[in-house]
């Protein structure tokens, strides 16, 4: 399992793995508008009139049709350059195909891993997820939690049936689970790549200027892959937040807490706040960020590229910040909003504007 998620990432064409994962997106999206559950209301016992279409949800939308795709592609862009040439770059004694083959041995010994992932992947994620939260309630008849995209089925019955609601979701939770294990795969194989350049690194002193430049390559590498999949994280949560507001969408929700304190008026209003509002977002989250701490340890520091991770360090401390108090304060959105800018820009610049180093390695390559 390790080899063959290794082959994902670093052998493939750059464009194969998130098209996959882009056209499965895709399909579920053409699937929810033929069952009718693409785009669609009800009213609540309150009376608040809710959107809780498929089209709608940002975990299914944005999510899987544009962050996890451009996760996938840093990653087996920074994956591929270790494996074909960041790590022989180090090794000046050493041939191409003798580096890649003690990295595929590096990877090789994390094979329980990739089982493991795989396993929680598809059997709870997936399988035991799908029977808890749409399985068992969908053929009980009974609400469990605020009405979405699957469980309006309940309450609109006259356009989406239960048994349309029970297979669309089985479909989609078992795509979940596969495009998770994509991600998960893929964290796992940044981690080893910083442990094994810190490995390969050290005691290379006669290479240390490539070294550096290496390192610079990496670190913007992983930082791009945390900013995609704290975007992951921060899709997901603002779903599970919204559904229990009293906004008509989401849009509606974020819009009215940003007029809430630019006007002074009162913010739509939405459950108790926790921390640990949306387990599955947190299970996204805290290993993304701690494979970019790993890499700023691993990485930054043994390279002397201090410039560059403590950049990184402190806008990946805001983000966390405003994925984590999302709908906790009147003016959250503001805080998400930055958060969500410097994700975007993280993507195209992860130096934030940072030319540290740039002189001292004018004109060499890596």
């Amino acid at each position: 399992m390790a080899g063959w998620s290794e082959r994902l990432y670093g052998l493939g064409g750059p464009l194969n793995l998130p098209a996959s994962i882009f056209a499965g997106a895709t399909a579920l999206q053409f699937a929810s508008y033929f069952i009718g559950n693409h785009s669609i209301t009800y009213v609540r016992q309150d009376g608040v009139e809710k959107q809780v279409g498929f089209h709608w949800a940002t975990n299914w939308s944005f999510l899987f049709m544009l962050f996890l795709p451009l996760f996938v592609i840093f990653a087996s862009h920074l994956v591929s350059f270790w494996r074909t040439h960041g790590r022989a770059a180090l090794l000046p004694d050493a041939d191409r195909a003798s580096a890649v083959e003690a990295w595929l041995r590096n990877v090789a010994r994390s094979n329980p891993t990739f089982w493991a992932v795989l396993l929680i992947c598809l059997g709870f994620a997936g399988g035991v997820q799908w029977i808890g939260a749409r399985l068992l309630p969908l053929s009980a008849g009974m609400e469990d939690g605020p009405i979405d995209w699957a469980s309006v089925a309940l309450v609109r019955p006259d356009v989406v049936t239960v048994p349309e609601a029970v297979v669309f979701s089985g479909l989609a939770y078992f795509y979940m689970a596969v495009c998770f294990y994509v991600m998960f795969a893929g964290l796992i194989l940044l981690y080893i790549l910083a442990d094994d350049y810190w490995d390969v690194a050290k005691g290379q002193d006669a290479t240390a200027p490539v070294r550096e430049d290496i390192a610079r390559v990496i670190l913007k590498g992983l930082y791009r892959c945390t900013a995609a999949g704290l975007l992951v994280a921060i899709c997901m949560t603002v779903q599970n937040r919204y559904l229990p507001s009293d906004a008509l969408d989401v849009w509606a929700w974020l819009f009215g807490d940003m007029l809430a304190v630019r006007w002074g008026s009162n913010p739509i209003p939405s459950d108790g706040y926790g921390f640990v509002m949306h387990y599955t977002s947190l299970l996204v989250a805290l290993p993304t960020c701690a494979v970019m701490i790993y890499g700023i340890v691993r990485v930054a520091i043994p390279a002397g590229v201090a410039d560059l991770s403590l950049r990184m360090a402190a806008a990946l401390a805001l983000i966390a910040a405003g994925y984590l108090l999302t709908g906790a304060f009147r003016g959250f959105s503001l805080l998400l909003g930055l958060a969500v800018l410097l994700c975007l820009y993280g993507l195209f610049d992860p130096t934030y504007g940072s030319n540290g180093g740039r002189a001292k390695s004018e004109g060499r390559r890596v």
